[in-house]
């Protein structure tokens, strides 16, 4: 059950990162979820081919890594909310869509209104015990 529980939440986040614009989530977590899936049905039949369960172990696998170095950190996240905050866009983007990305970024993470919310914040981001 935990399973279709984690493919479903790849699915969903695979769709939000493709709306979002970051196409290398987007296709990381639907990898995963399609994986995932795999193993879910490779887990529920008697007659499902070895190798493709390989596959997918090794896909799940390489989805997580590309996940771990990929998504932002809480410190990351600190740093896009502060009340100076410069949210990174790609190059090679055009300008009318680096102003969207910035609007959507912008839009999912909020600044903080007040210097003693951003050092609250900063202390949690940290780890940092009051």
């Amino acid at each position: 059950m935990s399973g279709a529980i984690t493919a479903g939440y790849d699915f969903y986040h695979a769709v939000d990162e493709r709306y979002k614009g970051h196409t290398g989530l987007a296709v990381a977590y639907g990898l995963s979820g399609l994986a995932g899936a795999w193993l879910i049905f490779a887990a529920l039949a008697n007659t499902v081919p070895v190798i493709g369960t390989i596959i997918a172990v090794i896909i799940l696998l390489g989805a997580a890594i590309y996940l771990a170095f990929n998504e932002r950190d809480r410190i990351q996240k600190w740093l896009v909310q502060c009340l100076w905050r410069r949210i990174p866009v790609d190059p090679g983007y055009n300008k009318e869509d680096q102003e969207e990305y910035r609007k959507r970024e912008a839009a999912d993470l909020p600044v903080w209104p007040t210097m003693q919310m951003e050092m609250d914040e900063l202390k949690l981001a940290l780890g940092a015990e009051e």
